[in-house]
């Protein structure tokens, strides 16, 4: 993989080698929080007894299996083995931001965060917070021989932005680089492209080209597990850069030495405040091996798995890879699946013809197989001989103390005298299980035995025990032998390959409320907020009065701390929403239209009544979008919007996932409730985006979709509702009813205040469960937050003081890591305050042989005074954890504005007391990205002339004035060295004090550590 020259130009990249060689240069990742650019990070490894997982600095992975365990039994000999090459550097992560390419490689922002079994590492770059997270996970082999592969975007900025992402693996199984691929669709030997609703679930490479002894088997999981299925999934020949450049394409030609895959998940719209994660699975696969003339290799998930409650993958895919290593042509091959009870075909039909195969070469069978939820479905009987888990299950069922004849005869199915039998000769002649004259059953004979029990009430009691979790495998799972047989028209011999499958148990659930988590606000961290509603499925209508003793509040599985619970029905919290309505506006929907207009005044009414910061936006659409207005606060400049809009002609085809993409440019409150109200009487035209990204888009941005249409369209529009957490209401219902409800559920919420169990900021998202129950019903609903590494805050954050008092604020960094120095800017109201001095804090002095350095001055524009305070650490590395950066002290020359002042007071003694807000008051931090902790860079006199670097004005020193034209030109794409645009000044080479400038196009944070070294150069050093 060392040539690789002759790859043309591709996404700004003129070469793949230069995408190697250069990407660093391409990941522009301006660290804004806590960031130590000059901290070199070791590699970091995550280990268990099946794989290993490595990180290098720069952010490239790998993965291999460990000598720790055998691994799956069907692998043979897995120890120490690659799954992909080398280190992991020729393979890429890609996020599209704006149609501009941004390469997740180069030292990240934020220290790696590593635990047992996960590490993470996180970058910024054009106003976003993008992390990768690889985490061991249990796969299809039921063991923990998965990594989970996240790529998690945050949006942080002011606007929204079009993100895409691409994740390539390199791969490499054992010692061979061109591994053959296979996916659930068949072998792969051409390059080639997958698409859509074409994207297999899974793939997998073989460490041999032999079906009969294929070595390890390294498996990706597409779909199901909790993946995001791509939008598009090539595998191909790496040469063709095919895992490494973003918008390389198949090209249909043979796969050449050198495999490799990529996937894509299309760009779509996230929205301020907004999340998208997208998830892939990579690790050892499993399957089960024939040897014969005939060699068979079956590939499946050989254990289910239990998310959000319901059983994934379900449907899952079984293969059959069947290869001729006889010396004359197989004709007329066939392959036939059986299933036992408790498994159905989804397809194809259970024989699949592969026809002729050529002595050494393959063909390839695949059936779709779901697990029934009633048991039904069965290819084939099932095996109640002594001994086997299907005999076991029966037997627990009839001996189960909750079975009796009602169970039996009616839920059963069995003939009413065959169960009043079973049941009179387990209880014996007393009738009361539990007693001495018990007979219980010991033998599927014995259960023969009696009178009216038969072959087909065998057979309905082995399908109802497997239907109600009788059926066990490992850890209460049940377990299922799928059996293929493969047989050749010239060949006498039937080959046949069988597969356990083991299904854990579901979880019970709470059922009849409908729970939903609103709002997740950590803006008082360690303290987590969180808005919820409480709906009784049956009414409809919101559950009120729980208390704190009804929620059970779960983080990452550990129970949150002292949780407190406020019903927010009474109108004294002020709650924040944003209510977009994506309207229909063709003329069946005239009636709707009309009652909206009639019903809106009164909404909006209810909400500000009840304490609901309410803002309305309205988006119409018909063919396309034909007017957008947002968002106010004024439900009558609402009300004319909808007036007047015109109703559209008939016979157009509506397109309202457009107009969902359009509502999302409206300026949405990252803090607000989101909810949007789609408001159709048609179905909806995939043109531009489809459902599916549609639904993700929602859910990314924390919006809620109510839909209101007829009750047919309920199935067609339910990914939407149900991927956002939103609500469906009759279109037939009255427009009044729909708001009314809507308002109730806006109205009489829940706000949970929680302690998280984890306060230490360490760059992880966070899993927040909520479970309610008043007794008699419950539910449940999940969300997440995502909790930065290292924060700034200011204490004390409250302060009385006297005129004519000093007042001393300290300036405390949270959870740093490797912190060097600090940078702070300040600004205070300089009528009443009066910097007096300012003292290095004992954080950066820590295990330090020599104590900070510090500078720091005052520079003053109109109405406001400018603090910058500057310290470094006195040595090589860089310190951890929380503590005080500077101290620094003012003194209260006069009364602060009078809406601070303390009211009502008559005592003399503190009649001049005022109440001052640090962060308001005196103390502008405006927000994170304005404050910046960091490493000085080396500063010194450019050679080239002989003025100070810094020296904006040349006047022979470096001063405020000169500070003054860097905070002008601060950002500027045209900065320069010297004169009234200057800043341009980092970086630099050379030693103090003769360094060579390098201009780098903006004036930006580097720049500001260069004047500062060169500040504190002129000031103290010479």
């Amino acid at each position: 993989m060392s040539d690789v020259s002759d790859v043309s130009h591709v996404s700004g990249v003129s070469h793949v080698s230069d995408v190697l060689a250069g990407l660093p240069r391409a990941l522009v990742a301006i660290c804004v929080l806590l960031v130590p650019p000059q901290v070199a990070f070791a590699q970091t490894q995550i280990i268990n007894d099946f794989l290993r997982a490595v990180v290098q600095p720069n952010g490239d992975w790998s993965v291999g299996t460990t000598g720790g365990s055998d691994g799956d039994a069907d692998m043979g000999d897995d120890n120490d083995k690659r799954l992909v090459y080398s280190t992991g550097d020729t393979a890429s992560t890609i996020v599209e931001v704006d149609g501009a390419l941004w390469v997740l490689r180069g030292e990240p922002c934020e220290p790696v965060t590593s635990t047992a079994n996960s590490v993470q590492l996180t970058w910024r770059f054009a106003d976003l917070i993008v992390s990768r997270e690889l985490r061991f996970a249990a796969s299809t082999t039921g063991n923990p021989d998965m990594v989970r592969i996240a790529t998690t975007v945050q949006n942080v900025s002011s606007r929204p932005h079009s993100i895409g992402v691409m994740v390539g693996i390199d791969t490499m199984i054992g010692a061979n680089d061109a591994a053959p691929l296979y996916t659930d669709l068949g072998i792969i030997r051409d390059e080639v492209d997958f698409v859509g609703a074409e994207v297999p679930r899974q793939w997998q490479a073989f460490e041999v080209d032999d079906v009969g002894n294929p070595g390890l088997t390294a498996q990706g999981i597409l779909t199901g597990m909790g993946a995001t299925p791509p939008d598009r999934f090539l595998l191909g020949y790496w040469y063709h850069g095919v895992g490494l450049i973003y918008d390389v394409e198949a090209s249909g030609e043979r796969i050449g030495p050198d495999t490799a895959v990529a996937m894509w998940w299309d760009p779509r719209l996230l929205h301020v405040g907004g999340v998208w994660e997208v998830v892939t699975y990579y690790g050892v696969g499993g399957g089960t091996t024939v040897v014969g003339d005939l060699a068979l290799n079956v590939t499946s998930p050989s254990v289910l798995a239990v998310v959000d409650g319901t059983l994934t993958p379900n449907p899952f895919v079984v293969s059959v890879v069947v290869e001729n290593q006889h010396r004359v042509l197989a004709e007329e091959v066939e392959t036939t699946l059986t299933l036992p009870l408790g498994l159905s075909l989804v397809a194809p039909g259970p024989t699949v013809f592969l026809g002729d195969i050529d002595p050494g070469a393959t063909a390839m069978a695949t059936w779709e197989i779901r697990v029934d939820e009633n048991g039904g479905g069965a290819n084939g009987p099932i095996d109640l001989s002594e001994g086997t888990p299907a005999a076991f299950a029966v037997l627990d069922l009839v001996n189960d103390p909750l079975t009796d004849v009602v169970r039996l005869d009616v839920q059963a199915g069995l003939d009413s005298r065959a169960a009043l039998n079973i049941i009179a000769h387990r209880d014996g002649p007393d009738e009361r299980l539990g007693t001495t004259d018990d007979d219980l059953f010991d033998s599927i004979a014995e259960l023969d035995a009696v009178s009216y029990v038969g072959v087909v009430a065998l057979e309905k009691l082995a399908a109802f025990s497997i239907a109600n979790g009788y059926l066990q495998g490992s850890a209460g799972a049940a377990r299922y032998t799928l059996e293929i047989a493969a047989k050749a028209i010239n060949d006498t011999e039937v080959y046949v390959a069988r597969r356990d499958i083991e299904v854990p148990p579901i979880p019970q659930s709470l059922e009849g409320f409908g729970v939903a988590i609103n709002t997740i606000d950590i803006g008082a961290f360690p303290w987590v907020s969180m808005l919820l509603s409480v709906t009784d499925r049956a009414t409809g209508h919101c559950v009120p009065d729980l208390d704190a003793t009804s929620f059970r509040v779960t983080e990452d599985g550990v129970a949150m701390l002292a949780c407190e619970v406020t019903e927010i029905a009474d109108g004294y919290h002020v709650v924040p929403a944003d209510i977009v309505f994506v309207l229909d506006v063709t003329g069946s929907m005239a009636e709707e239209i009309a009652a909206l207009k009639e019903n809106v005044l009164g909404f909006a009414n209810a909400l500000a009544g009840s304490g609901i910061d309410y803002r309305l936006g309205l988006v119409a659409y018909a063919e396309g979008v034909v007017a957008m207005h947002g968002m106010t606060s004024d439900s009558s400049e609402f009300r004319s919007w909808v007036r007047g809009q015109p109703l559209e002609e008939f016979g157009v085809v509506e397109n309202p996932l457009d107009a969902i993409a359009t509502a999302l440019s409206l300026p949405l409150r990252p803090q607000a409730e989101r909810i949007f109200v789609l408001a159709t009487d048609e179905t909806y035209n995939e043109v531009t985006t489809t459902m599916a990204q549609t639904a993700q888009t929602l859910a990314a941005n924390n919006i809620q979709l109510v839909a209101v249409l007829p009750s047919e369209l309920q199935v067609a529009y339910q990914p939407l509702v149900v991927e956002s957490g939103g609500r469906f209401f009759d279109i037939g219902s009255s427009f009044g009813e729909v708001l009314d409800d809507m308002g109730e559920v806006l109205i009489n919420r829940y706000r949970l205040r929680c302690e998280t169990p984890t306060a230490e900021r360490n760059n992880s998202w966070r899993q927040i469960a909520v479970e309610v129950s008043d007794g008699e019903k419950g539910g449940e609903d999940s969300g997440r937050y995502f909790v930065e590494g290292g924060a700034l805050r200011l204490e004390p954050g409250f302060v009385i003081a006297a005129v004519g008092s000093e007042l001393a604020v300290s300036v405390v960094a949270d959870s740093v890591s490797g912190l060097h120095a600090a940078h702070l800017v300040m600004s205070f109201d300089p009528s009443y305050l009066e910097l007096r001095h300012v003292e290095v804090g004992e954080l950066l002095g820590r295990d330090a042989s020599a104590p900070p350095v510090m500078n720091y001055g005052v520079n003053h524009a109109p109405g406001r005074g400018i603090l910058e305070v500057d310290v470094a650490r006195n040595h090589n590395q860089g310190t951890d954890g929380t503590g005080v950066v500077a101290i620094m002290t003012f003194a209260l020359t006069g009364e602060a504005p009078p809406d601070l002042a303390i009211d009502g007071t008559e005592d003399p003694a503190i009649a001049d007391d005022i109440v001052l807000d640090t962060d308001a008051v005196y103390l502008e931090r405006s927000d994170l990205s304005g404050i910046r902790l960091t490493a000085f860079s080396h500063c010194d006199v450019d050679t080239r002339s002989n003025h100070l670097i810094g020296d904006f004005d040349r006047d022979g020193d470096i001063d405020l004035g000169d500070f003054d034209t860097l905070a002008a030109n601060w950002g500027s794409t045209s900065a320069t060295i010297w004169g009234a645009t200057g800043g341009d000044i980092a970086p630099v080479s050379g030693t103090l004090p003769n360094l060579v400038v390098h201009p780098d196009g903006i004036a930006n944070y580097k720049d500001l550590f260069v004047f500062t070294g060169m500040w504190s150069w002129f000031r103290l050093d010479r």
